[in-house]
């Protein structure tokens, strides 16, 4: 009798705890990433051009990385006003520039100089805050550089990518309007549309801070395009 008494205030005592425990973050509402994310190169004829130097330096005894989180060929979006990327392994006290240039034009469509200090980790250029449209099947350069020296300005550290507006396929707008498995991270990425799927899950790590899920998703995309020193800021380790 006194055993049956036990086990029965035990069940209660625990469907009790489970029934005040906070619910996980999924449950609460953020959004399901899925597997990781599968990076497919686009097949658009040429893969030539695409990620630009990517700048090391050393001062006193630290090495600066500087990287745009741009593919080793032209990236695509199928945004007009995307938003890119760049990973700086240290904070600095000196300027950045951030310069977005049509090839096939002697103007840059932005210059824009961030003034420091500037955080080391993940930022983010919304051309859109700017004003900036791409302009479907015209191939874009964009650099990031470091102004060691204003005077000597072959002091610069200097990363760059290439980025390409292009029309979302049938496949990816349906994937889109049901992600499923992956969300819309999986989709862009399995479409090969570079930029979007890195936005996507950088959007999600903003709205999601604590989640080491997202950090790990976009650490492996990283990964598959040779970027291990801004995937291994996301995964908290060294390189």
């Amino acid at each position: 009798m006194i055993r049956n008494t036990l086990e029965t205030l035990l069940l209660a005592a625990t469907a009790a705890a489970l029934l005040s425990a906070p619910l996980p973050l999924l449950a609460q509402g953020a959004p399901a990433v899925g597997g990781t994310p599968v990076y497919q190169p686009p097949m658009r004829g040429t893969t030539a051009g695409g990620r630009i130097g990517g700048g090391t330096r050393g001062t006193g005894e630290q090495t600066i990385i500087l990287s745009v989180l741009a593919p080793e060929h032209p990236g695509l979006t199928v945004k007009a006003q995307p938003r890119l990327y760049w990973y700086l392994s240290h904070a600095v006290d000196v300027p950045v520039e951030l310069t977005v240039v049509n090839r096939d034009s002697d103007d840059p469509l932005l210059e824009l100089t961030i003034a420091p200090p500037i955080e080391r980790g993940v930022h983010a250029l919304d051309l859109a805050d700017h004003g900036v449209r791409l302009v479907p099947d015209v191939r874009y350069e964009w650099f990031v550089a470091l102004i060691a020296d204003e005077q000597q300005r072959s002091n610069d550290i200097v990363a760059g990518g290439e980025i390409e507006l292009v029309p979302a396929s049938t496949d990816l707008e349906r994937e889109l309007a049901d992600p499923g498995y992956g969300g819309a991270v999986g989709a862009y990425a399995r479409a090969g549309i570079w930029y979007d799927a890195v936005d996507s899950i950088s959007m999600l790590i903003e709205s999601n801070p604590g989640d080491q899920a997202y950090r790990e998703h976009r650490a492996a995309l990283l990964d598959q395009v040779g970027l291990e020193y801004a995937s291994a800021f996301d995964r908290g380790v060294e390189p």
